[in-house]
């Protein structure tokens, strides 16, 4: 697992790393499946 300030340098590249609504929103989409997996009990 990478330290957390890189995890948020990545998902700020990541995410705003284009200007193509399509493209955020399926990445938005995208980070809470991967998210979310560590949220599961």
């Amino acid at each position: 697992m990478m330290a957390l300030p890189e995890v948020l340098k990545f998902i700020v590249r990541y995410v705003f790393g284009t200007n193509n609504l399509i493209n955020l929103g399926e990445r938005a989409c995208l980070l809470t499946l991967y998210f979310g997996r560590f949220n599961i009990r």
